[in-house]
């Protein structure tokens, strides 16, 4: 096992104006199924990545590949990618009309105890081959005001890292870079696949109850590298006290050695 050293760099910005209400005008509407009956995405809990909302590209998300070798992006990943390696129909087809990236973990590459700094369960969707600058709309419930911690499953594959941001009801409230995952003796596609959960990494203010909308934006990296950028499972929304008056989001430098000790 080897060990990341962890810089979590978040700059925290002020929530005390924040609308506490979806955006007037935005015509996103949250994601259900016959699998995911419980909707919008309630907090304190997790934000699976893959269920972003409904409402297409320009609405629910926006800044990815639109076509891969001709093909649309979701058809392209999840039908190639996934049914080829024993994939069910619903992980086979899962958005497959929609220009997002979504597959899931498998035995072959993600659930390697020895180098993964979190241990995965096979099956388990996210969105990958995630662009830079891509960006994904989530309409929340907050059923308990208050002062929360986020937790973040993910991998990391550049030199750089992972930078993001969350925004609330269309405002930046935090900005995020986290190390990447990458392990020198991983060929290629496996380096994708070593997933870190990033513990308590934020922790943003939500004085209301009531639907909100969360954007998760992938930032562009400050290097050459413009590739592909990582692996998302969810963000975790761990509830840690009560509002306070003044909401101001916490600036947090984190430093800390072997993840998997969380």
């Amino acid at each position: 096992m080897w060990i990341i050293f962890l810089l979590f760099m978040v700059v925290g910005l002020t929530s005390s104006n924040l609308p506490a209400q979806i955006p007037v005008g935005y015509k996103g509407t949250p994601f259900h199924n016959d699998s995911v009956k419980v909707y919008p995405i309630r907090i304190p809990g997790k934000l699976q990545c893959e269920f972003y909302d409904f409402g297409g590209f320009g609405v629910a998300y926006g800044g990815t590949k639109a076509l891969v070798n001709g093909i649309n992006v979701g058809a392209y990943f999840n039908k190639s990618q996934n049914c080829n390696e024993g994939g069910t129909p619903y992980l086979c087809t899962f958005r497959d009309s929609e220009a997002v990236a979504i597959s899931y973990t498998k035995p072959c590459c993600d659930l390697d105890g020895t180098l993964n700094s979190y241990p995965q369960t096979a099956g388990q969707m996210y969105t990958g081959w995630t662009s830079p600058n891509q960006w994904l709309n989530y309409t929340v419930h907050v059923d308990t005001p208050g002062v929360y911690s986020i937790n973040f499953l993910y991998t990391a594959a550049l030199i750089r890292g992972l930078e993001f941001s969350l925004s609330l009801n269309h405002k930046t409230v935090v900005k995020i870079l986290l190390p990447n995952t990458f392990h020198s003796d991983s060929i290629d596609n496996l380096r994708w696949h070593r997933w870190n959960k990033a513990i308590n990494i934020a922790e943003i203010t939500l004085s209301d109850t009531g639907e909100q909308l969360v954007t998760f934006n992938a930032a562009y990296p400050a290097h050459s590298e413009t590739a592909d950028i990582g692996n998302f499972d969810y963000i975790e929304f761990v509830k840690k006290g009560p509002a306070s008056p003044i909401s101001d989001q916490k600036n947090i430098l984190h430093t800390n050695g072997d993840p998997k000790r969380r």
